[in-house]
């Protein structure tokens, strides 16, 4: 894991440095981590990890419809940056009521630009779920591969079935099996 620290600081200045380039540079740690973490297991208690800078008992924050449309309010305004565009939505809970806490990524940035579907559910989809659920803040991730964007639904729990349909055999241009090249950093 020290290597893997080492990487992550000198990510984190290339990112400083580089604006541009700053989200190349987080898509390649992510295959990095996926590829030497080839486990499960692992690689959620290194992304896990990361997840412990957040906060662990949230003081304001409810598993109830408020808060679930605050969080997609900040979901919406501060993730393009990470994701890409995305809107709000409505969608009906268990009870019935509309809840307007969808929050639909139109076309996934990180499953874009990683162009792997198990980078996605394994650095994105699980890790997140499971690190909401733990606070007590039901929240669904749910890719769809063939369009690029995903779902994510503040106040439901993930449901076994959400990637039942989907094909999760690699895209032809899966960044694992046809990896860019890494770009010129000026180290040797």
């Amino acid at each position: 894991h020290r290597d893997l620290h080492k990487e992550y600081r000198r990510q984190r200045q290339m990112c400083i440095r580089d604006r541009a380039s700053s989200y190349d540079g987080l898509v390649d740690m992510a295959r990095k981590l996926y590829v030497e973490l080839p486990g499960t297991d692992a690689r959620s208690r290194v992304v896990g990890d990361l997840f412990r800078a957040f906060p662990q008992t949230p003081q304001l924050l409810q598993n109830d419809r408020v808060s679930m449309e605050g969080l997609t309010t900040l979901t919406t305004g501060l993730f393009p940056f990470l994701v890409g565009p995305c809107r709000r939505e409505s969608w009906e809970a268990s009870d019935g009521t509309p809840w307007r806490s969808k929050v639909v990524i139109e076309r996934c940035r990180f499953l874009e630009e990683s162009a792997c579907k198990g980078m996605c559910v394994g650095l994105c989809k699980q890790p997140t779920e499971a690190y909401f659920a733990s606070i007590n803040l039901p929240l669904s991730l749910t890719p769809n591969f063939e369009d690029g964007s995903c779902e994510m639904c503040w106040g439901r729990a993930p449901q076994d079935d959400d990637l039942a349909d989907a094909d999760m055999g690699c895209y032809g241009s899966c960044g694992l099996l046809h990896p860019k090249p890494a770009a010129a950093t000026g180290e040797t």
